[in-house]
């Protein structure tokens, strides 16, 4: 696979109230699986919401798919899959209906791709968003976010207090995505040894300060 920068930082920072991060400078290339590891304050985040271009103030730049999050950030949106707790759908709506709702603003919605992945992953279309278990919220999530095939997929601590079992699932799919869609990933926790197990690089997160290494296995 030819590698293709995918994400690139340059000098990007933020101040916030309390909090402010050091220069950022990263690439990550396109098809792998980068960890964003850090105990729990340090940054994570931060960088996340820097990454999706929610703070229209911070300094230097971030691109991904060649988009500056900041003066493109719609664009860039649409070739960004998000999965974290955090992520709004409708409670009282089945999955199908999600469907229904979310997929028009998608130009690029693939409705194959969505059922194939609520099937892979044993989703109902017919239950309710509230009604399904965590750990089949972020399956649904998988699938919703790689129905408009992003390029990059970032994921919030989607294993945090979830059983071994679905993490372990849980790893097999996202090394599926990316074996068959080329998808950069990038994924927080901040457990080092769980990352460990699926990344092929980890980006430490240490008060604002952002170092990437790669994994040795």
């Amino acid at each position: 696979m030819e590698e293709q920068r995918m994400i690139v930082c340059e000098n990007a920072s933020v101040r916030l109230k309390g909090f402010h991060t050091q220069p950022v400078n990263l690439v990550m290339d396109k098809g792998f699986i980068y960890g964003l590891q850090g105990k729990n304050g340090s940054g994570k985040s931060t960088f996340i919401k820097m990454l999706l271009g929610r703070y229209p103030k911070m300094q230097g730049h971030i691109r991904i798919a060649d988009l500056d999050v900041i003066e493109n950030r719609e664009q860039m949106l649409s070739k960004v899959g998000y999965v974290s707790e955090d992520r709004i759908f409708y409670g009282d709506k089945s999955v199908v209906e999600q469907e229904e709702i979310y997929s028009v603003f998608y130009s690029n919605w693939n409705h194959d791709i969505f059922e194939e992945l609520l099937k892979k992953y044993q989703i109902s279309k017919l239950t309710k968003y509230s009604a399904l278990s965590k750990g089949n919220q972020i399956k649904f999530q998988l699938a919703f976010s790689m129905a408009y095939q992003p390029e990059v997929l970032i994921l919030d601590e989607p294993m945090a207090g979830l059983d071994p079992v679905f993490r372990m699932d849980f790893v097999k799919f996202l090394q599926d995505i990316v074996a068959e869609y080329e998808t950069t990933i990038v994924i927080s926790s901040h457990l080092r040894e769980e990352l460990e197990k699926i990344t092929d690089y980890m980006i430490v997160v240490d008060n604002g300060s952002y170092t990437c290494e790669e994994v040795l296995r």
